[in-house]
């Protein structure tokens, strides 16, 4: 109890301490009335706006649905006494789907009780959601049975739903009331939008001839440049209040 009521204080003093920041830069500004609460606005737009990317950034969603319906029938069906080979390609294809929903389900249920509505520990949450998600696809290329590409595509959707869901936190708390239908319509389009590019270009490839196993190592490789990009953004996010403070001097 006491955890949470000191938890809970935490989170209160991080977010008052993000307004605070913002104010001081306003202030520097002198301006009042109207204007000042404008230019909060504005400055809380521009924190949501890079956020609207990090769902489009989970970039293995749609090229996992081609994938794994693919992978599951040539490289994982599952092999049983009795088990026709149609039927044990359907049953990989089903487990490897299950696992990720597995990994899905998981993945928020672990990390939310450590970031709670902390702004620097959602941050860092994407971060690592990222890497898990990289590492966990390309080790399922390296997967010698479907146990073992099960567990790599549960431990991937660990981090990709940590992503969804610290990303959907960072939304709510950083954007004003006023906008968050238009912000969430927004981060939703792009999503959307990646996954329907995502699946295309990988069912492209597989139609020239490309391996599965290679595709699916590729994506997780891939999935490196959203992970460098957001190091990159919240970066320079941390150092934003510093240097707008500067430049008003």
């Amino acid at each position: 109890m006491e955890n949470t009521q000191e938890m809970q204080t935490i989170e209160i003093t991080e977010i008052e301490a993000q307004e605070e920041s913002k104010a001081a830069v306003v202030e520097k500004l002198h301006v009042s009335g109207e204007d000042k609460r404008r230019l909060l606005i504005l400055m809380s737009d521009w924190e949501a706006r890079y956020k609207d990317f990090v769902k489009a950034g989970n970039l293995v969603i749609g090229p996992s649905w081609v994938l794994f319906t693919v992978m599951g029938q040539r490289y994982f069906p599952v092999r049983w006494h009795h088990l026709d080979p149609q039927r044990g390609a359907m049953l990989g294809m089903s487990l490897l789907l299950g696992a990720r929903g597995l990994g899905a389900l998981l993945g928020p249920l672990i990390s939310a009780p450590w970031a709670g509505h902390r702004d620097r520990r959602l941050r860092l949450g994407i971060f690592f959601g990222y890497l898990v998600t990289a590492i966990g696809y390309t080790l399922i290329g390296k997967a010698g049975n479907v146990w073992f590409a099960c567990l790599w595509a549960a431990f991937a959707h660990l981090g990709g739903s940590t992503v969804w869901v610290f990303s959907t936190t960072l939304l709510q708390l950083n954007t004003d009331d006023r906008f968050r239908g238009r912000v969430f319509a927004a981060d939703l389009g792009l999503c959307m939008l990646t996954i329907a590019v995502g699946a295309y270009v990988v069912g492209a490839f597989l139609d020239i001839g490309i391996s599965a196993r290679t595709l699916v190592t590729a994506t997780g490789i891939v999935m490196l440049i959203p992970t460098a990009l957001w190091g990159w953004a919240t970066k320079v996010w941390r150092r934003e209040p510093a240097r707008a403070t500067a430049m008003m001097r």
